[in-house]
């Protein structure tokens, strides 16, 4: 599988997450994007941590609290797997930083996704639920929140742009047979 970073966005296969323009300082926050598999859209989780990689089970859920103060709890996809990946970078300030970076993938329905993409419903606040029932929360600033909702957004709309190249793709090569 490709994981690809630059200039604050991440890359992994056809899910592209944008956590800011800014690298520094947010390398802690969820980072979260909209992806697709087969004909199915996901949620894609791009956990970072300083000490380790974040563990899922069966049992791991991701909750996002709206800002109308309703809850969409999403379900892991257990027969993806949990993809892991280590790295580090200097900062002339705080020298070496190492990161653990764990993706997991949730599955949504039409309605959370119409929500999200359509309604432009706004994320307050998101909770990880790990093995063993280890949970993690993060608040979303309002200002996080505009930024969050339109990489949501831009991650949907990067997937159909990539669904539609491939389709073209798969037409050319059926009809040159």
């Amino acid at each position: 599988m490709l994981v690809l970073t630059s200039k604050g966005q991440t890359s992994l296969g056809e899910f592209t997450t944008f956590p800011d323009k800014k690298l520094f300082g947010l390398a802690y926050k969820p980072q979260i994007a909209i992806g697709k598999l087969d004909n199915e859209y996901i949620i894609c989780l791009r956990y970072v941590s300083p000490k380790s990689y974040a563990s899922f089970d069966k049992e791991s859920v991701l909750l996002l609290r709206l800002n109308n103060d309703s809850i969409i709890k999403l379900a892991i996809i257990p027969e993806l797997e949990i993809t892991k990946k280590y790295d580090n970078s200097y900062n002339k300030y705080s020298g070496m930083s190492h990161f653990y970076i764990t993706y997991s993938c949730y599955s949504i329905n039409e309605s959370v996704l119409n929500l999200i993409v359509k309604d432009r419903a706004e994320i307050k606040k998101i909770r990880a639920s790990f093995t063993n029932g280890d949970v993690e929360d993060w608040d979303i600033s309002q200002s996080y929140q505009t930024k969050l909702t339109t990489g949501l957004i831009d991650s949907f709309k990067q997937v159909e742009i990539s669904n539609a190249v491939r389709k073209e793709k798969i037409n050319n090569v059926e009809s040159g047979f």
